[in-house]
Protein backbone atom coordinates (compact mmCIF):
# COMPACT_ATOMS: atom_id res chain seq x y z
CA UNK A 1 0.00 0.00 0.00
CA UNK A 2 2.70 2.48 0.94
CA UNK A 3 4.70 1.33 -2.13
CA UNK A 4 1.56 2.32 -4.22
CA UNK A 5 0.92 5.62 -2.65
CA UNK A 6 4.80 6.78 -3.53
CA UNK A 7 4.34 5.40 -6.71
CA UNK A 8 1.03 7.40 -7.01
CA UNK A 9 3.08 10.82 -5.92
CA UNK A 10 5.70 10.20 -7.71
CA UNK A 11 3.67 10.40 -11.05
CA UNK A 12 1.74 13.03 -9.87
CA UNK A 13 5.59 15.01 -9.29
CA UNK A 14 6.49 13.98 -13.17
CA UNK A 15 3.06 15.51 -14.07
CA UNK A 16 3.83 18.67 -12.25
CA UNK A 17 7.21 19.10 -13.90
CA UNK A 18 5.79 18.18 -17.17
CA UNK A 19 2.85 20.63 -16.89
CA UNK A 20 5.97 23.48 -15.70
CA UNK A 21 8.13 22.89 -18.14
CA UNK A 22 5.24 22.96 -20.89
CA UNK A 23 4.34 26.13 -20.13
CA UNK A 24 7.39 27.68 -19.71
CA UNK A 25 8.03 26.45 -23.37
CA UNK A 26 4.74 27.86 -24.82
CA UNK A 27 5.76 31.41 -23.31
CA UNK A 28 6.01 33.94 -26.24
CA UNK A 29 9.65 35.06 -27.42
CA UNK A 30 10.23 38.76 -27.45
CA UNK A 31 10.28 39.75 -31.02
CA UNK A 32 13.39 41.97 -31.59
CA UNK A 33 12.39 45.26 -33.63
CA UNK A 34 12.90 45.36 -36.91
CA UNK A 35 12.81 49.07 -37.92
CA UNK A 36 14.78 51.91 -37.76
CA UNK A 37 16.93 52.11 -34.52
CA UNK A 38 15.93 55.60 -32.88
CA UNK A 39 18.74 57.15 -29.99
CA UNK A 40 17.24 59.00 -27.70
CA UNK A 41 18.32 60.40 -23.82
CA UNK A 42 17.22 59.62 -20.32
CA UNK A 43 18.05 61.99 -17.67
CA UNK A 44 18.07 59.39 -14.66
CA UNK A 45 19.22 60.47 -10.84
CA UNK A 46 22.05 58.43 -9.28
CA UNK A 47 19.64 56.13 -7.16
CA UNK A 48 17.84 53.29 -7.33
CA UNK A 49 14.99 54.72 -8.27
CA UNK A 50 16.30 54.46 -11.75
CA UNK A 51 16.80 50.66 -11.89
CA UNK A 52 14.30 49.59 -14.27
CA UNK A 53 16.14 52.11 -16.47
CA UNK A 54 19.19 50.36 -15.73
CA UNK A 55 18.08 46.69 -15.89
CA UNK A 56 16.39 47.90 -18.96
CA UNK A 57 20.23 48.84 -20.55
CA UNK A 58 21.87 45.86 -18.62
CA UNK A 59 19.55 43.05 -20.18
CA UNK A 60 19.09 44.52 -23.63
CA UNK A 61 15.60 45.62 -23.70
CA UNK A 62 16.19 48.95 -24.99
CA UNK A 63 17.95 47.48 -27.72
CA UNK A 64 15.18 44.91 -28.57
CA UNK A 65 12.81 47.61 -29.02
CA UNK A 66 14.92 49.39 -31.40
CA UNK A 67 15.88 52.01 -29.17
CA UNK A 68 19.77 52.99 -28.41
CA UNK A 69 19.91 54.25 -24.88
CA UNK A 70 21.96 57.22 -23.46
CA UNK A 71 21.32 57.32 -19.56
CA UNK A 72 22.84 60.62 -18.51
CA UNK A 73 22.56 61.49 -14.38
CA UNK A 74 21.53 64.44 -12.43
CA UNK A 75 21.76 65.13 -9.01
CA UNK A 76 17.77 66.21 -8.87
CA UNK A 77 14.61 65.72 -10.43
CA UNK A 78 14.08 69.19 -10.89
CA UNK A 79 17.16 69.49 -12.92
CA UNK A 80 16.75 66.13 -14.70
CA UNK A 81 12.89 67.29 -15.77
CA UNK A 82 14.59 70.74 -16.41
CA UNK A 83 17.16 68.82 -19.29
CA UNK A 84 14.16 68.36 -21.11
CA UNK A 85 12.98 72.19 -21.91
CA UNK A 86 16.68 73.03 -22.85
CA UNK A 87 17.12 69.84 -25.12
CA UNK A 88 19.27 68.19 -23.28
CA UNK A 89 17.28 64.97 -22.64
CA UNK A 90 14.37 63.54 -24.51
CA UNK A 91 12.75 61.82 -20.86
CA UNK A 92 13.30 62.58 -17.45
CA UNK A 93 12.78 60.49 -14.27
CA UNK A 94 11.87 62.71 -11.09
CA UNK A 95 9.52 62.24 -8.44
CA UNK A 96 6.07 63.42 -8.82
CA UNK A 97 6.85 66.61 -6.35
CA UNK A 98 9.44 67.94 -8.39
CA UNK A 99 6.89 67.54 -11.82
CA UNK A 100 4.36 69.76 -10.20
CA UNK A 101 6.38 72.20 -9.40
CA UNK A 102 7.82 72.17 -12.69
CA UNK A 103 4.38 72.40 -14.26
CA UNK A 104 3.23 75.09 -11.93
CA UNK A 105 6.57 76.86 -13.57
CA UNK A 106 5.38 76.54 -17.00
CA UNK A 107 7.26 73.59 -17.97
CA UNK A 108 5.16 71.70 -21.20
CA UNK A 109 5.72 68.43 -20.15
CA UNK A 110 3.86 64.70 -19.80
CA UNK A 111 4.29 62.25 -17.59
CA UNK A 112 4.13 58.17 -19.49
CA UNK A 113 4.62 56.30 -16.27
CA UNK A 114 5.95 55.73 -13.13
CA UNK A 115 8.86 53.35 -12.10
CA UNK A 116 9.56 52.84 -8.97
CA UNK A 117 6.92 53.84 -5.47
CA UNK A 118 9.02 53.99 -2.72
CA UNK A 119 8.44 54.50 1.04
CA UNK A 120 11.84 55.60 2.35
CA UNK A 121 12.30 58.91 3.67
CA UNK A 122 12.72 59.29 7.92
CA UNK A 123 12.52 62.28 10.30
CA UNK A 124 15.51 61.46 12.52
CA UNK A 125 15.98 63.05 16.05
CA UNK A 126 19.06 62.97 18.16
CA UNK A 127 17.86 61.58 21.68
CA UNK A 128 20.50 64.03 23.46
CA UNK A 129 18.64 66.79 22.09
CA UNK A 130 15.83 65.60 24.41
CA UNK A 131 14.14 63.71 22.02
CA UNK A 132 12.23 60.55 21.97
CA UNK A 133 8.87 61.14 20.96
CA UNK A 134 7.43 63.19 18.07
CA UNK A 135 5.84 65.71 20.74
CA UNK A 136 9.28 66.55 21.36
CA UNK A 137 9.65 67.90 18.40
CA UNK A 138 8.02 71.55 18.85
CA UNK A 139 11.04 74.52 18.70
CA UNK A 140 13.67 72.39 17.63
CA UNK A 141 15.41 72.62 14.72
CA UNK A 142 15.07 70.75 12.01
CA UNK A 143 17.39 70.38 8.74
CA UNK A 144 15.41 69.84 5.31
CA UNK A 145 15.57 70.98 1.87
CA UNK A 146 13.29 73.66 1.42
CA UNK A 147 10.32 73.70 -1.47
CA UNK A 148 10.42 69.87 -2.08
CA UNK A 149 9.36 66.83 -1.43
CA UNK A 150 10.91 66.34 2.05
CA UNK A 151 9.29 69.58 3.69
CA UNK A 152 6.12 68.35 2.31
CA UNK A 153 6.52 65.15 4.05
CA UNK A 154 7.71 67.09 7.01
CA UNK A 155 4.82 69.23 7.26
CA UNK A 156 2.54 66.75 6.84
CA UNK A 157 3.78 64.15 9.49
CA UNK A 158 3.95 66.76 11.80
CA UNK A 159 0.13 67.80 10.95
CA UNK A 160 -0.97 64.22 11.56
CA UNK A 161 0.25 64.49 14.99
CA UNK A 162 -0.74 67.84 16.34
CA UNK A 163 2.56 70.08 15.44
CA UNK A 164 2.43 73.07 12.95
CA UNK A 165 5.35 73.91 10.71
CA UNK A 166 5.52 77.03 12.39
CA UNK A 167 6.03 75.64 15.71
CA UNK A 168 9.51 74.26 14.70
CA UNK A 169 12.77 75.95 12.82
CA UNK A 170 13.39 74.64 9.53
CA UNK A 171 16.95 75.12 8.66
CA UNK A 172 17.43 74.78 4.86
CA UNK A 173 20.09 72.60 3.86
CA UNK A 174 20.96 69.91 1.47
CA UNK A 175 20.75 66.12 2.66
CA UNK A 176 24.74 65.54 2.19
CA UNK A 177 24.67 68.63 4.89
CA UNK A 178 22.03 67.41 7.09
CA UNK A 179 24.07 64.32 7.78
CA UNK A 180 27.32 66.76 8.71
CA UNK A 181 24.62 68.78 11.08
CA UNK A 182 23.29 65.57 12.26
CA UNK A 183 26.78 64.34 13.58
CA UNK A 184 27.52 67.63 15.01
CA UNK A 185 24.47 68.42 16.64
CA UNK A 186 24.03 71.94 14.89
CA UNK A 187 20.64 70.42 14.00
CA UNK A 188 18.00 68.31 16.41
CA UNK A 189 16.34 66.48 13.72
CA UNK A 190 16.25 66.17 10.01
CA UNK A 191 13.74 64.62 7.21
CA UNK A 192 15.65 62.93 4.29
CA UNK A 193 15.50 59.68 1.77
CA UNK A 194 17.80 56.62 1.97
CA UNK A 195 20.73 56.44 1.97
CA UNK A 196 21.48 59.18 3.84
CA UNK A 197 19.13 58.23 6.62
CA UNK A 198 20.50 54.79 7.21
CA UNK A 199 23.84 56.73 7.37
CA UNK A 200 22.53 59.10 9.92
CA UNK A 201 20.82 56.25 11.74
CA UNK A 202 23.79 54.17 12.10
CA UNK A 203 26.51 57.02 12.73
CA UNK A 204 23.58 57.88 16.00
CA UNK A 205 23.09 54.27 17.02
CA UNK A 206 21.73 54.45 20.43
CA UNK A 207 21.30 58.15 20.53
CA UNK A 208 19.13 58.54 17.17
CA UNK A 209 15.15 58.01 17.15
CA UNK A 210 13.52 57.98 14.06
CA UNK A 211 10.19 57.28 12.03
CA UNK A 212 8.89 56.32 8.98
CA UNK A 213 7.61 59.77 7.54
CA UNK A 214 5.63 59.73 4.59
CA UNK A 215 2.73 58.40 6.30
CA UNK A 216 1.60 55.71 3.61
CA UNK A 217 1.80 57.97 0.71
CA UNK A 218 3.85 56.86 -1.67
CA UNK A 219 6.78 58.77 -3.28
CA UNK A 220 6.61 57.88 -7.04
CA UNK A 221 9.05 58.28 -9.74
CA UNK A 222 8.01 59.49 -13.30
CA UNK A 223 9.29 58.98 -16.66
CA UNK A 224 8.07 62.72 -18.32
CA UNK A 225 8.91 64.08 -21.74
CA UNK A 226 7.48 67.12 -23.76
CA UNK A 227 4.43 67.19 -25.73
CA UNK A 228 6.46 67.82 -29.17
CA UNK A 229 7.92 64.66 -28.43
CA UNK A 230 4.78 62.55 -27.91
CA UNK A 231 3.15 64.37 -30.90
CA UNK A 232 5.95 63.84 -33.20
CA UNK A 233 6.27 59.98 -32.09
CA UNK A 234 4.01 58.42 -30.10
CA UNK A 235 4.96 55.05 -31.52
CA UNK A 236 8.92 55.36 -30.15
CA UNK A 237 6.84 55.88 -26.48
CA UNK A 238 5.87 52.64 -26.84
CA UNK A 239 8.16 50.96 -27.62
CA UNK A 240 10.40 52.93 -24.51
CA UNK A 241 7.55 51.09 -22.24
CA UNK A 242 7.91 47.62 -23.57
CA UNK A 243 11.34 47.95 -22.79
CA UNK A 244 10.49 49.06 -19.37
CA UNK A 245 7.97 46.41 -18.96
CA UNK A 246 10.22 43.70 -20.22
CA UNK A 247 12.60 45.22 -16.92
CA UNK A 248 10.06 44.84 -14.49
CA UNK A 249 8.95 41.40 -15.41
CA UNK A 250 12.60 40.54 -14.85
CA UNK A 251 12.92 42.38 -11.90
CA UNK A 252 9.65 40.44 -10.33
CA UNK A 253 11.16 36.92 -11.65
CA UNK A 254 14.80 37.59 -11.15
CA UNK A 255 15.22 39.38 -8.21
CA UNK A 256 18.53 38.38 -7.19
CA UNK A 257 19.82 39.72 -10.49
CA UNK A 258 18.18 42.32 -10.50
CA UNK A 259 20.05 43.19 -6.72
CA UNK A 260 23.24 42.54 -8.82
CA UNK A 261 22.85 45.00 -11.43
CA UNK A 262 22.28 47.95 -8.85
CA UNK A 263 25.14 46.53 -6.33
CA UNK A 264 26.99 46.43 -9.66
CA UNK A 265 25.75 50.23 -10.68
CA UNK A 266 26.01 51.76 -6.82
CA UNK A 267 28.42 49.54 -5.58
CA UNK A 268 26.22 49.54 -1.99
CA UNK A 269 26.77 47.37 0.79
CA UNK A 270 24.88 44.00 0.06
CA UNK A 271 23.36 45.14 4.16
CA UNK A 272 22.10 48.33 3.12
CA UNK A 273 20.89 47.11 -0.21
CA UNK A 274 18.46 44.45 1.20
CA UNK A 275 17.59 46.38 3.91
CA UNK A 276 16.09 49.04 1.18
CA UNK A 277 14.99 46.59 -1.56
CA UNK A 278 11.52 46.16 0.78
CA UNK A 279 11.01 49.96 0.74
CA UNK A 280 10.34 49.96 -3.34
CA UNK A 281 8.04 48.60 -5.77
CA UNK A 282 10.18 48.60 -8.90
CA UNK A 283 6.93 48.30 -11.06
CA UNK A 284 5.84 50.12 -14.61
CA UNK A 285 2.39 51.63 -13.62
CA UNK A 286 0.22 54.51 -14.33
CA UNK A 287 -2.25 54.71 -11.52
CA UNK A 288 -4.94 57.08 -9.95
CA UNK A 289 -3.39 57.30 -6.92
CA UNK A 290 -0.69 59.56 -8.63
CA UNK A 291 -3.22 62.07 -9.34
CA UNK A 292 -4.42 62.04 -5.97
CA UNK A 293 -1.19 62.21 -4.28
CA UNK A 294 -0.59 65.73 -7.01
CA UNK A 295 -3.76 67.22 -6.07
CA UNK A 296 -3.09 66.42 -1.90
CA UNK A 297 0.65 68.16 -2.98
CA UNK A 298 0.04 71.22 -4.56
CA UNK A 299 -3.04 71.41 -1.65
CA UNK A 300 -0.34 71.61 0.81
CA UNK A 301 2.25 74.11 -1.54
CA UNK A 302 -0.92 76.18 -1.81
CA UNK A 303 -1.82 76.27 1.96
CA UNK A 304 2.09 77.66 2.75
CA UNK A 305 2.21 79.53 0.15
CA UNK A 306 4.84 77.64 -1.97
CA UNK A 307 3.23 78.02 -5.24
CA UNK A 308 1.65 80.96 -6.73
CA UNK A 309 -1.40 78.80 -7.96
CA UNK A 310 -4.42 79.83 -6.73
CA UNK A 311 -6.57 76.62 -7.76
CA UNK A 312 -5.06 73.09 -8.26
CA UNK A 313 -4.31 72.27 -11.88
CA UNK A 314 -6.05 69.15 -13.84
CA UNK A 315 -2.71 67.29 -13.48
CA UNK A 316 -5.06 64.75 -16.04
CA UNK A 317 -3.95 67.24 -18.51
CA UNK A 318 -0.37 66.03 -18.10
CA UNK A 319 -0.10 62.36 -17.84
CA UNK A 320 -0.35 60.79 -20.93
CA UNK A 321 -1.91 57.19 -21.33
CA UNK A 322 -2.40 55.79 -24.41
CA UNK A 323 1.53 54.72 -24.27
CA UNK A 324 0.76 52.70 -21.23
CA UNK A 325 -2.52 52.07 -22.49
CA UNK A 326 -0.47 50.24 -25.41
CA UNK A 327 2.46 48.59 -23.40
CA UNK A 328 0.91 47.62 -20.37
CA UNK A 329 -2.99 47.95 -20.23
CA UNK A 330 -3.42 46.13 -16.87
CA UNK A 331 -1.25 48.78 -15.24
CA UNK A 332 -3.28 51.66 -16.42
CA UNK A 333 -5.56 52.61 -14.08
CA UNK A 334 -5.87 56.50 -14.41
CA UNK A 335 -9.81 57.76 -14.35
CA UNK A 336 -10.01 59.19 -17.50
CA UNK A 337 -12.50 62.10 -17.13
Amino acid sequence: MEKKILAIIGVLIIIGVAIISGAWYLQPVPQTFTGTTESITIATLPSEYSMLLWVAEDKGFFAQNGLNVTLKEYSSGSSSLKAISTNDADFSVSSEYAFITQVQNGADIQQIATIDKAENEYLIARKDKGISNVSDLKGKKIGVIRNGAAEFYLGRYLYLHGINLDEVTIVNEQFAQSVISMNNGTIDATLLPEPQAYTIQNNLGNNGVSWPAQSGQMLFMAISTSRNTIDKNPELIVRLLHSLHQADEFVLTHPEEAKAIVQKKMNYEPAYLEKIWPEHRFMLTLDQSLLVAMDDETRWMMKNNLTNASVVPNYLNYIYTSGMSTAKPESMNIIIR
